[in-house]
């Protein structure tokens, strides 16, 4: 136990640097576009459409970021009980809300996706 708690120290320790570190950038994306390599995965950020970072990464590390979000979003998921939607379920049913109401005028919500 005292082997966990070490780690969760340091966790917290590396966080805290990071975020009070002026020299990192702070990036917030809403977007992303992945391609792969013939060795590596690259992963181009965007804000709205627009790229604003482009990260590249071994196949390995890729993996595993995908794997340690994942158990992130579950564990959110799990204490809430609530189901965080991914962006492909979101805009299908957009769609089938648009094609269900066909193009009126003022049907809308106002927001855009």
């Amino acid at each position: 136990m005292v082997e966990s708690q070490d780690s969760e120290s340091v966790l917290y320790q590396q966080v805290a640097e990071a975020l009070n570190n002026p020299q990192l950038p702070h990036i917030y994306f809403n977007g992303f576009v992945n391609s792969l390599g013939s060795g590596d995965l690259m992963m181009i950020l965007q804000r709205n459409g627009q790229p604003v970072a482009v990260l590249n990464t071994s196949y390995t590390l890729a993996k595993t970021l995908a794997e340690k979000v994942h158990d992130l979003i579950a564990s959110l998921e799990a204490d809430t009980g609530n189901t965080i939607m991914i962006t492909d379920d979101i805009n299908e049913a957009v769609q089938r809300r648009q094609a269900s109401q066909g193009d009126h005028e003022g049907s809308g919500n106002g927001n855009q996706g």
